[in-house]
């Protein structure tokens, strides 16, 4: 599993600090469509020159055009994509075929989906190699429910999991940095029981 820092900032000095403060704990650097939108392929392009060992995951925003973004992010160097489920199924399948093509990975946000498990399997038709979740839910199994939020046994507001349809290793992805140290630790925790 990798963890991640997510980037709302779109001041790119500003992000690169945020960055720099945890980059030896963290795998991916994730940019959000506000980064994008304000940097594009130069956004990418500047934190891959700078953190050559991080891999870049580009948020999309499903209201622009996600195939040329995604196109353009994969050139730029972004080694993750994260489509909206919104965006309808012709359009993800023809971006996971671009995707595939570039040994990317995809990230299917499958926001406002809040069903069981069998649901979520039922999504592997997508060809997606994780599914996004942005909001605490919960799956069932044997007749149980376990929540998949809560690393730490806490709340946490801006955070959002990545969930593999096939094995559902939780992964966080943090807006705040301030919260970043505390989560570190129950992270690290959670991954060395698994």
């Amino acid at each position: 599993m990798k963890l991640q820092l997510a980037l709302n900032e779109t001041d790119l000095s500003k992000a690169e600090s945020q960055v720099r403060r945890v980059q030896d704990d963290i795998d991916l650097i994730s940019l959000s469509p506000s980064m994008l939108k304000a940097h594009g392929e130069p956004g990418i392009q500047y934190f891959r020159s700078r953190f050559p060992d991080k891999e870049i995951l580009a948020v999309l925003d499903d209201r622009s055009d996600p195939e040329n973004a995604c196109l353009k992010c994969l050139s730029a160097g972004a080694s993750y994509i994260v489509l909206s489920i919104h965006a309808g199924a012709e359009i993800i399948r023809t971006c996971i075929e671009e995707i595939t093509a570039h040994d990317g990975k995809t990230i299917l946000n499958v926001a406002g989906v809040t069903a069981d498990l069998e649901d979520y399997r039922e999504l592997e038709a997508y060809g997606a190699d994780y599914y996004l979740i942005e909001n605490p839910v919960t799956y069932s199994r044997d007749n149980t429910t376990d929540p998949l939020l809560n690393l730490d046994g806490t709340s946490i507001d801006d955070q959002v999991l990545i969930v593999s349809a096939a094995e559902l290793p939780i992964v966080p992805i943090l807006n705040n940095p301030e919260m970043f140290e505390a989560l570190l630790t129950s992270f690290e925790d959670s991954t060395s029981m698994s």
